[in-house]
C-alpha cells in the first residue's frame, strides 16, 4: 500500500510541480523607463469677450451699420433707382 501512495504522491508532485527546483532569484531590477519623448502641449484657455470690450463695441457698430444699409426702400429689388415718378 505504501508503494501505491508513493506512486500517487510522485505523480501528483510531477503534475503540480512539487519536485521542480526552486526558481533562480530574479536579476537586478531594470532601470526606470525613459520619460516620454515629448510632453503634450496644453492650449491656453481662450478669454471670453465682455460687453465693455472695445472690439465688441466696434463689432456691434459694424453690425448696426450693415443692418441699416439693408433696410428701407433703397434695398428692395423692385424699386427703380431712377427718380422718374412714372417709372420711366
Amino acid at each position: 500500500m505504501s508503494k501505491l501512495f508513493d506512486m500517487v504522491g510522485g505523480l501528483l508532485d510531477s503534475l503540480l510541480g512539487g519536485n521542480e527546483p526552486a526558481p533562480a532569484p530574479a536579476a537586478a531590477p531594470a532601470a526606470a523607463p525613459a520619460p516620454l519623448a515629448s510632453t503634450p502641449v496644453i492650449a491656453p484657455v481662450p478669454v471670453m469677450p465682455v460687453v465693455d470690450d472695445a472690439a465688441v463695441q466696434m463689432a456691434k457698430k459694424r453690425s448696426i451699420a450693415a443692418q441699416q444699409q439693408r433696410r428701407g426702400r433703397a434695398s428692395t429689388i423692385l424699386t427703380d433707382q431712377t427718380n422718374d415718378p412714372l417709372g420711366g
